[in-house]
């Protein structure tokens, strides 16, 4: 299944919710809002001390500016339309401010446009969020579903499911399951039409980003936790970074009634 991200713009409402308190048949104000305060101030002191200032592997996003690029005007033309493309991020505690951190892309069709003609980059401003400008590229050999692959990975930490919410991953939040406490990210690839545009990773029909290590073949998850704060008893504590990544596609179109050699699926 493909996706396709468009840029949002999210409101969070955040709300109150009392807790009216009824053991030993007390009715004291005071007494529930010290209890109150408590909880969330601890709550708070283990967010703040669990803060990594990385990239989360559940907070990354690639962006598109437009959700359907056309390559051709009215007349026919080859309009090489461009396209910005970007990623969102966040670290585990939902803060943005990763500035500086950078974004690697990744493209099946077309090319980036970079001012130092190296690699495709951006780097993350204080809103947790960069771009870069993608161009399309010769009509012939675009994909003929008319779906581009993109890939964007950046140096990051696993997810994990913090049950007990003391901000570090250890043994509780497996939940009985030893391992299934946390996501085990693999090396990124880029998705291609030719691979049915999927996450499976196809050696023979896919891209390979060979990352981490380089060893010219696909690893998947190492089985390891990946990232900072982790207290695990059972050896599952990894390094405290690793690649993550995210991919999606993009929707191009011609007009086949002006002869355009673009013809997508209806």
């Amino acid at each position: 299944m493909t996706r396709i991200h468009l840029p949002t713009v999210f409101l969070i409402l955040t709300t109150s919710v009392p807790v009216i308190g009824c053991g030993g048949g007390s009715t004291s104000s005071d007494t529930d809002d010290t209890s109150s305060s408590s909880t969330a101030s601890t709550a708070s002191s283990s967010s703040a001390s669990s803060e990594t200032g990385v990239v989360s592997a559940n907070d990354f996003i690639v962006l598109f500016s437009s959700a359907i690029v056309t390559v051709f005007d009215d007349d026919g033309r080859y309009t090489q339309e461009t396209v910005e493309v970007g990623a969102s991020a966040e670290s585990r505690n939902d803060i943005a401010s990763l500035t500086g951190t950078t974004v690697t892309f990744r493209t099946e069709w077309g090319s980036f446009v970079v001012t130092d003609g190296s690699t495709a980059t951006c780097e993350l401003d204080n809103t947790g969020s960069c771009s870069i400008t993608w161009r399309a590229g010769d009509p012939s050999t675009a994909p003929s579903n008319c779906r581009v692959g993109f890939t964007a990975y950046v140096t990051g930490e696993e997810e994990f499911n913090d049950i007990n919410d003391n901000g570090v991953y250890d043994d509780a939040d497996d939940n009985g399951t030893l391992g299934a406490g946390f996501i085990d990210v693999s090396e990124p690839f880029l998705p291609t039409f030719a691979g049915e545009h999927d996450a499976v990773f196809s050696a023979t029909l896919d891209q390979l980003i060979d990352v981490s290590p380089t060893n010219t073949v696909y690893d998947s998850g190492d089985g390891f936790y990946n990232g900072a704060n982790c207290s695990h008893t059972q050896g599952l504590c990894g390094p405290t970074t690793t690649i993550i990544w995210d991919w999606s596609t993009l929707q191009i179109k011609g007009d086949p009634d002006e002869g355009d050699p673009l013809v997508c699926p209806a």
